[in-house]
């Protein structure tokens, strides 16, 4: 709903239900994935994940009962999502271990900042699960390429520009 400029998902506009999941079933490829590649939880991006507040409110619950984190990048700010006291935003905030809140702004995009966008995006550490004094935080965006012989899993900011290498 919020529809940044420049979003990495634009994709993710469109309301069109492409491939329906449940949240039960969604828990179990979570899990699933938790056995087979230890995963330590789960980041859930856009489009906007409070579009399907009710959902997203089930499944970081359930996630947290099975002692995964839940980092949630927002475009609302944090200040915003707090009011709803009571509400199912507040059960989602309750949740989280990690909030990057604000909308990603082109004209802003750092690479400095690691699994942020912008520079006005915030991050909060609804938890104590995490450390905000932890050095990969100061770390700047990177890229992560994983092949098990099957399959290849590329994870954080790919870029869409070559890289300068000196060989």
């Amino acid at each position: 709903s919020i529809r940044c400029q420049e979003c990495c998902n634009p994709e993710m506009f469109d309301f069109t239900p492409q491939h329906e999941l449940s949240v039960d079933d969604l828990l179990s490829l979570i899990m699933e994935a938790h056995v087979h590649y230890a995963i330590e939880g789960i980041s859930c991006l856009g489009g906007e994940p409070f579009d399907q507040a009710s959902s997203l409110a089930l499944l970081v619950e359930a996630v947290q009962k099975i002692g995964l984190s839940v980092m949630v990048f927002s475009g609302y700010q944090w200040e915003d999502l707090k009011q709803h006291k009571g509400s199912v935003h507040h059960r989602i905030l309750t949740a989280t271990d990690i909030l990057v809140d604000g909308p990603y702004i082109h004209a802003l995009h750092t690479k400095q900042r690691r699994w942020i966008g912008s520079t006005n995006q915030r991050v909060h550490f609804l938890s104590p699960r995490y450390n905000p004094d932890d050095p990969q935080w100061s770390a700047p965006n990177s890229i992560d390429i994983f092949f098990d012989g099957k399959e290849i899993r590329i994870c954080g900011f790919p870029s869409l520009h070559k890289p300068n290498r000196s060989t």
